[in-house]
């Protein structure tokens, strides 16, 4: 029995059995779910990186002595 666990593909092999014969009927929700978060990841870092381009970043702050 102590064989059974010494390679890590038998242990990803007897989990993705359990997984296919105890969750079979959930899988299309997760994989609904994970698209979804992905999709909303992939928007918001495109948001992330056209804000990113148009920042001026070489501008200092103006402080109140400057405006005077």
């Amino acid at each position: 029995m102590a064989r059974l666990f010494e390679e890590p593909w038998v242990i990803g092999i007897l989990i993705l059995a359990a997984l296919l014969l105890f969750g079979a009927p959930k899988l299309p929700g997760i994989a609904r779910s994970v698209g979804q978060s992905l999709r909303v990841f992939k928007t918001e870092v495109k948001q992330f990186k056209e804000e990113a381009s148009t920042a001026d970043f070489t501008a200092a702050p103006k402080t109140p002595e400057a405006q005077d």
